[in-house]
């Protein structure tokens, strides 16, 4: 079962490796422009690969954590593979739908296509 506190503590964790995961795509980023730029003059001393800090470890109060949501038969959920938000695919999934305008127009049109109908035998 998950306590509030716990969800808690999971949330900063995924916050803080995402903020871990952004700063490395960015150092990333600048050293795949510099290496970009030796290479048209490879006079120049290559660039060195940035150190990058480690991801944070797992909260070990998080560890085997469930759920915790009501199912329809009114026991707690046993899932233990959650999203950052402390909760399982069905009882807080990641998907709110598409944001986008582009999204939202390609979503709108899979109303109006026809069903495949079943082939006859």
């Amino acid at each position: 079962m998950s306590t509030p506190e716990q969800r808690k503590a999971l949330r900063r964790y995924w916050e803080e490796r995402e903020r871990v995961f952004a700063e490395y795509r960015a150092a990333d980023a600048a050293y795949d422009a510099a290496f970009d730029e030796w290479c048209k003059f490879p006079r120049l001393p290559r660039p060195a690969r940035p150190m990058m800090r480690a991801a944070p470890d797992f909260p070990e109060e998080c560890r085997n954590m469930t759920c915790g949501a009501k199912t329809r038969q009114g026991h707690p959920c046993r899932q233990t593979d959650l999203y950052p938000n402390g909760r399982c695919k069905f009882h807080g999934g990641a998907s709110t739908g598409p944001t986008t305008a582009k999204g939202k127009r390609r979503s709108a049109l899979n109303g109006l296509q026809r069903k495949a109908k079943p082939m006859e035998r």
